[in-house]
Order: C-alpha cells, then sequence, then structure tokens
C-alpha cells in the first residue's frame, strides 16, 4: 500500500509540472493562443490574444468565430473544424479602437484519436512590423528600378556621343590609313 501511494504521489506530481509547464507555455507566448470548441466557440485565450484583438478575456471567452465579420477568418476556422489547416492573413479592426491591424492566423483542428475533432487551436500574430518591412522594401525597389532607368539613359547618351565621335575619328585613320603612301 505504501509503494502504491508514493506512485500515485508521483505520478500527481508530474501531472501538477506537466500541466503548469503548458500553462506557462500558453500564457506567456510571444504569440497570440486560443482555443474553441467544435461549434467554434472561443474557449480559451491568452494575454497575448487579448492584446492584439484588444478586447477583454471575458469578452472574448464566448465568442462564435464561425459569426465574425471576417469571411476568410471564417473559412480557416471552419477549415480546422473539418480536420484540416486554415490560414487567414488580413486587416484586423475592431469598433472600440481606430487602429486596423495586420494579422495572420493559423488555425488547426484539434482531433482526439477515438473522439475526433473536438475544436481548434489558433495562433494569432501581429504582422504590423513585417508589412512595413515590404512596404519599405517596395518603396526602395521602386527607387532602385527608377535609379536603374535614369542610369540606362545616361549610358545611352554616353554611348551615344561617343559613337558619333569615334566614327568621325575611324573615317580619318581609315583615309589615312588609304593614303599613307
Amino acid at each position: 500500500i505504501t509503494t502504491d501511494i508514493k506512485k500515485l504521489k508521483k505520478t500527481e506530481e508530474a501531472l501538477r509540472e506537466s500541466e503548469e509547464k503548458y500553462r506557462l507555455i500558453f500564457e506567456y507566448s510571444p504569440m497570440g493562443i486560443l482555443s474553441f470548441d467544435k461549434n467554434g466557440i472561443i474557449i480559451a485565450c491568452n494575454d497575448k490574444f487579448v492584446e492584439i484583438i484588444r478586447y477583454s478575456h471575458e469578452k472574448l471567452i464566448g465568442v462564435n468565430l464561425l459569426s465574425i465579420p471576417y469571411s476568410e477568418a471564417v473559412l480557416a476556422v471552419q477549415n480546422a473544424l473539418n480536420g484540416k489547416t486554415g490560414l487567414f492573413e488580413g486587416i484586423y479592426s475592431t469598433t472600440t479602437s481606430e487602429k486596423n491591424t495586420p494579422l495572420r492566423a493559423l488555425f488547426t483542428p484539434m482531433n482526439v484519436e477515438g473522439k475526433g475533432i473536438l475544436g481548434g487551436v489558433g495562433i494569432i500574430e501581429d504582422i504590423t512590423e513585417r508589412k512595413k518591412a515590404e512596404e519599405e522594401i517596395r518603396k526602395t525597389n521602386s527607387e532602385l528600378q527608377r535609379i536603374n532607368s535614369v542610369k540606362d539613359k545616361f549610358f545611352s547618351i554616353i554611348a551615344h556621343d561617343l559613337k558619333s565621335r569615334f566614327q568621325g575619328l575611324v573615317g580619318m585613320t581609315g583615309m589615312m590609313a588609304e593614303d599613307i603612301y
């Protein structure tokens, strides 16, 4: 009996440590994480998700993801509920603030063996910095194309001017070479 209790206590302690570890991963993730049930209703979310979406935990828990006004995001959630991976990338804006946030959301099913799909998990990322970098790259690329065009035009003018000068020189040296004797 003593051995059985020790094994049970060790198992309980290992379970507590495992739960604590995964709770900490969930809470301190640098990305927003949410889980939803088989009806698309949010059942849990971390603080980063709350920060990105700019609503409170209380308002987010119970929200049906299948009724949000972003059809591409709804399709991504439906994909997860159908056993596939769903991806949404777009601009998110809330009614509570005037800030538009570019988001990337990846949804996967929670498929439990023997029980089927119980819901899904979503990873949400604020991609504002990436979008700014992409815009900067587009601007730089456009400027480089403009500069390259100016360079090509400049070399074309130089080549034309040199060609006319060299034609005269080649013609004169040709005449001189014929009449050298």
